[in-house]
């Protein structure tokens, strides 16, 4: 049986502290890490499928890498369906999701 919680290292946002900017505590993510905690909380509810729609928008390189990482191992080890609308993928997510279903 899957556990959601256990993904979550691999996103990189368990045990990390978020929305706190120099001196102040501010209620501020960027868009990179609402993304993530987004995507992380849907882990929360372990649906058998996923829509989603510009996941790796905003994302940096390592952390999109890592993104489809985890969906790829969700998929294949968990047998979760997932459907992503991803456009200007660049090469590496490519690679990242080489065997898999394409449709263009």
């Amino acid at each position: 049986m899957w556990s959601p919680p256990k993904a979550l290292p691999l996103l990189n946002v368990a045990h990390r502290q978020i929305g706190t900017s120099g001196d102040h505590f501010q209620i501020f993510l960027s868009g990179g890490e609402r993304r993530r905690l987004s995507f992380a909380t849907e882990l929360l509810s372990d649906p058998d499928l996923f829509f989603c729609d510009e996941v790796t928008s905003g994302l940096d390189s390592y952390s999109t890498l890592n993104l489809i990482s985890t969906m790829k191992q969700m998929a294949t080890d968990h047998q979760k369906t997932i459907i992503c609308a991803i456009h200007q993928p660049s090469s590496e997510i490519l690679l990242g999701i080489k065997g898999e279903r394409l449709m263009s």
